[in-house]
């Protein structure tokens, strides 16, 4: 499969687990067997590469923000 197939099937295959999740219940035959076919996409090395840049943008970012002091500081 090329990059772009294999990072949808991810994306798509993920939010599938989650509407089962809540459906069946996470301990379901067939939420188990979604979870490994996610788990097997997420291997993948484009797509452990995409979920790797992803995260570490997320980092970046909330470094970003300052949790505000309570006004009895200043």
């Amino acid at each position: 499969m090329t990059e772009r197939r294999m990072n949808q099937a991810h994306r798509t295959m993920t939010k599938c687990l989650k509407v089962q999740s809540l459906l069946y219940g996470p301990q379901q035959k067939k939420t188990k067997v979604v979870q490994k076919t996610v788990d097997m996409l997420a291997r993948a090395p484009e797509v452990a590469e995409r979920q790797q840049r992803h995260s570490r943008g997320k980092e970046k970012k909330l470094t970003h923000f300052q949790i505000p002091s309570s006004g009895k500081d200043v």
